[in-house]
């Protein structure tokens, strides 16, 4: 599990993931009828496949660009 020191750490080296990472959540909510059947948005996510597959996805995608990023500096 990665501690608090680690977190303020990689988020100062990693500037604007958290506000991308917000506006793609917003992009790819799960439907409605999903938004009727859970309770909270956590199990409402965690209960949707597709989502889990667009967030997977989106994570292998952004961490490639960061291998790339870092390869040019």
């Amino acid at each position: 599990m990665a501690t608090a020191e680690y977190q303020r750490q990689w988020r100062a080296k990693h500037p604007g993931y958290h506000a991308e990472y917000q506006r793609w959540l917003r992009a790819n909510r799960p439907s409605e009828d999903k938004k009727k059947i859970c309770k909270t948005q956590r199990e409402r996510y965690r209960n949707d496949p597709v989502y889990r597959e667009k967030k997977l996805a989106y994570n292998r995608e952004w961490r490639h660009k960061q291998k790339l990023l870092n390869k040019e500096l």
